[in-house]
């Protein structure tokens, strides 16, 4: 995805950059719904699955060490397809 973003400099006025950034699908620790986030390392879909996910911690639970592999272990075909990745 390309955004524009635009600097002002002191002696040669407004500076538009132009910037690509990458939208990663990612699937949520808490609900297991899928997601696109312009982070890599993002675990929730909202703000309220991160604080189900923090309480949780807090409480001793701990989200399945191996997440990562998990998700990729999945079959993830019809979500790859749904957000236009295959």
């Amino acid at each position: 995805m390309n955004q524009e973003r635009s600097y002002n400099q002191t002696l040669g006025g407004m500076k538009t950059k132009t910037i690509n950034r990458t939208k990663y699908l990612n699937i949520c620790w808490m609900c297991g719904k899928p997601y696109e986030s312009y982070k890599y390392d993002t675990y929730a879909c909202s703000p309220r699955c991160a604080q189900n996910i923090l309480y949780a911690r807090k409480q001793g639970f701990n989200p399945p060490a191996k997440m990562e592999q998990l998700t990729k272990e999945k079959n993830v075909k019809d979500v790859k397809e749904r957000f236009g990745y295959v």
